[in-house]
């Protein structure tokens, strides 16, 4: 696939099921079905850059031992639109998970700890 063409979530399971898992850096994007089309243009700009902010959410989720998406937000300076998308790709790619832990937001609300698989 080329770099300028986003790419689909496609895990599959291989020979003898083995399970490939796609590299923690790769771009993606998410864009829902029926994205208003100002959406749909923001995911496509930001495509070139998913798979730097991936690995940077990664490597803190791992660095801290599991994180909320709030704290990631806040520890790596970045909006909520910017944190959410690429953390959910990585649960999609089976790289970070649901702690089954929660801790609270600023606001008082319980928020998913989502540690490195």
């Amino acid at each position: 696939m080329s770099d300028n063409q986003p790419e689909l979530f496609n895990i599959t399971t291989g020979l003898a099921g083995t399970k490939y898992v796609p590299n923690v850096d790769r771009n993606v994007i998410i864009v829902a079905k029926k994205a208003h089309p100002t959406s749909q243009r923001a995911a496509i700009k930001a495509y070139p850059k998913s798979g730097s902010k991936r690995q940077k959410i990664y490597n803190a989720i791992k660095l801290m031992g599991g994180m909320t998406d709030e704290e990631i937000e806040r520890t790596l300076e970045m909006a909520g639109n910017t944190v959410r998308p690429a953390r959910v790709s990585l649960v999609r790619d089976e790289l970070v998970m649901d702690s089954g832990q929660t801790r609270k937001t600023i606001a008082g609300n319980d928020s998913i700890v989502w540690v490195a698989c």
